[in-house]
């Protein structure tokens, strides 16, 4: 299956992100899967074709536009 896991350090927990669209029952297997293989809560996010991952620092427009 096409997709990216994140892990998310500070809540030691992942969240799996695919372009797919599924059906919620098809995610809620997906979840649960990933979660009794990688032994933490994992959320499952469908049909996104993109993503911008924004540090914590990231409050304002202007902030993300100083990183560049």
């Amino acid at each position: 299956m096409n997709g990216k896991l994140i892990y998310l350090a500070t809540k030691d927990e992942y969240i799996f992100i695919t372009p797919m669209a599924l059906t919620n029952s098809i995610k809620d297997e997906l979840q649960v899967d990933m979660m009794e293989r990688l032994d933490t809560p994992v959320a499952v996010i469908s049909h996104c074709d993109s993503f911008k991952y924004i540090p914590p620092r990231v409050k304002t427009p202007k902030d993300w536009e100083d990183m560049g």
